[in-house]
């Protein structure tokens, strides 16, 4: 076989597109944004620049201010590492999103019951491991593919 029959036909836009590695990165650049602006929301309410329906927060209990200001930190750094793509920003979402679903759920009578907040939690968490099931597949596969490309080359005389 020569080189021409083993390259690859140009992929088009659309394809690159497709690929795992290329959705991965939008949606995590599409939760960097998310949660950007979701830390800022909580910003300007714990500072009293938007005016809710939520309790004041110097009325609350020390617990409550307590996870207020840990989920406006946690949002902003959580944003800032999933737009740089960096594994710590992973780590910080992750831990934002299961300590709100927890906070949601085992704990619903001192902090509310929210099942849209949590189910998008959990669906986006979802989704991101699947994003990197099909990454890692993809690469596993791309790897296999020099493999052979290389065997077969070398069997050539």
């Amino acid at each position: 076989m020569t080189q021409a029959a083993d390259a690859q036909p140009p992929a088009t836009v659309f394809d690159r597109l497709l690929k795992a590695a290329t959705l991965r990165l939008v949606f995590t650049r599409v939760l960097a944004i998310g949660f950007l602006g979701l830390g800022l929301y909580e910003w300007a309410e714990l500072l009293g620049a938007i005016k809710t329906s939520a309790p004041d927060f110097f009325s609350l209990n020390v617990q409550s201010q307590a996870l207020q200001l840990f989920f406006a930190v946690a949002n902003l750094v959580a944003a800032v590492g999933l737009w740089l793509l960096a594994t710590w920003g992973v780590v910080v979402w992750l831990s934002a999103a299961f300590a709100r679903i927890l906070r949601h759920t085992l704990f619903a009578n001192a902090f509310g019951w929210t099942p849209i907040a949590t189910t998008v939690e959990c669906l986006g968490i979802l989704l991101f491991i699947v994003l990197l099931v099909l990454e890692a597949r993809a690469e596993q596969r791309d790897i296999i593919q020099q493999r052979e490309s290389r065997r077969n080359r070398a069997r050539e005389p």
